[in-house]
C-alpha cells in the first residue's frame, strides 16, 4: 500500500516540480515530502511504520531509501536526508565530518533480537550462546561436533550482506573485529530470499534480524517461518529446553535471549519539520505498537503515552 502511495506522489512531484521549487519550510510535523535512508535489513519494520504513518497523516509523504548501514549514515552526513534508521550511533570519525553547526540526535525506538535460523530437517534447534560463537569463529565446523549422532556435515553460515547492520552487530559483539572466523560464511545471492536459501540444504544456518521475517501473524511471516526453524539459545554452556529462548520481544526484555541490537532513528533537524514528526511517531505510542507487532521489543509501554525525548 505504501509503495503505491509513493509511486503516485513521485509522479506528481515530477509533473509539477518545474512550477514549484520546495524550500526547507515546505514541510511540517505532519505534512510535506521528505526522503529518509534506512539500513536495508530494516525494510520490513520501516515499511510497516510508514504504512501506519501515512494513514494517520495523509498529507505526509516519506520516500525511503534502503541502503547498506554505512551508506545510510553517509547520506545523513552529506545532508542528503534529515533522518536515518540504523542499528548504531555515529562513531567519532563520522561525527568529525559534520559541520560544527549541525546538531545530530539519536533516539532508540526498539530492540531487535538477532535470530539464527536452520533448516526444518535439522533437529539440533537448541544451542548455547557459546556454541553460536564457536560456529561463527570457526571453532565448530560440523553439526556432528554439536551432536555426534547428527546425519549432517559441514555447517554453512549465510547472511544477506556483509555491510549490513546485522553483520556489523556480529562483528562488534561476537567476533570483536577478528578476521579469524569460520571459512564457511556465505553471502546470499542478490535478490534471493535468505529463508529460501536455508530451506535448500539441512546443513545451512542463517543470521537475520527478527524484522526480516515480517510482522507477526502476517502472510510474509507465516511464509518465512514455514521454511525454517528458529534456534532456541541458552546462556548456559549446556543448553536445555527449559533454559533456552527465542529472539522475541519478551525474552529480549527479560534478558533471557543473549543476541539483540538497538534500532535507532537518527535525526539532523532542529526545526518542526516532517523528519522530526516521523521521529516522534516512531518513538511514541502508535509507532511503538507497530514495533511490538513486528516481534521487536519497544522502548515504551505501548499501552501508555510516554515521552522518551532526552533533549
Amino acid at each position: 500500500m505504501y509503495r503505491t502511495i509513493l509511486t503516485i506522489t513521485l509522479i506528481s512531484i515530477v509533473a509539477f516540480g518545474c512550477r514549484h521549487k520546495q524550500t526547507d519550510s515546505d514541510d511540517t510535523l505532519v505534512s510535506g515530502v521528505i526522503a529518509i535512508a534506512a539500513d536495508e535489513n530494516m525494510q520490513n519494520i520501516v515499511e510497516a511504520e510508514l504504512d501506519v504513518f501515512s494513514v494517520h497523516y495523509p498529507e505526509a509523504f516519506v520516500f525511503p531509501k534502503y541502503l547498506e548501514e554505512k551508506e545510510a549514515i553517509r547520506h545523513l552526513i552529506d545532508d542528503s536526508v534529515k533522518l536515518i534508521v540504523v542499528g548504531r550511533d555515529l562513531d567519532s570519525r563520522e561525527r568529525e565530518l559534520l559541520p560544527k553547526t549541525r546538531v545530530v540526535r539519536k533516539y532508540p525506538f526498539g530492540y531487535e533480537g538477532i535470530a539464527f535460523v536452520i533448516n526444518k530437517r535439522n533437529t539440533d534447534s537448541i544451542l548455547s550462546s557459546k556454541q553460536i560463537k564457536q560456529l561463527i569463529m570457526g571453532q565448530i565446523n560440523s553439526w556432528k561436533e554439536i551432536n555426534k549422532n547428527s546425519p549432517l556435515d559441514t555447517v554453512k553460515i549465510f547472511f544477506v550482506d556483509k555491510s549490513n547492520g546485522v553483520m556489523r552487530y556480529i562483528s562488534d559483539s561476537i567476533t570483536r573485529g577478528s578476521q579469524d572466523v569460520s571459512k564457511h560464511f556465505y553471502v546470499v545471492g542478490e535478490g534471493q530470499n535468505i529463508f529460501d536459501k536455508i530451506a535448500e540444504d539441512p546443513n545451512n544456518i542463517g543470521i537475520v534480524g527478527m524484522n526480516q521475517f515480517g510482522n507477526l501473524n502476517s502472510v510474509q511471516y507465516e511464509a518465512n517461518s514455514s521454511k525454517v526453524r528458529i534456534v532456541r539459545i541458552s546462556k548456559s554452556d549446556k543448553a536445555t529446553l527449559s533454559d533456552s529462548y527465542l529472539p522475541y520481544a519478551g525474552d529480549v526484555y527479560n534478558g533471557n535471549y543473549p543476541f539483540w541490537r538497538p534500532l535507532y532513528v537518527i535525526i539532523s533537524e532542529s526545526r518542526e519539520g516532517l523528519a522530526r514528526g516521523l521521529c516522534f511517531f516512531l518513538t511514541q505510542q502508535i509507532g511503538q505498537k507497530v514495533v511490538l507487532k513486528a516481534g521487536i521489543m519497544p522502548i515504551t509501554d505501548v499501552h501508555k503515552t510516554m515521552t522518551r525525548w532526552d533533549e
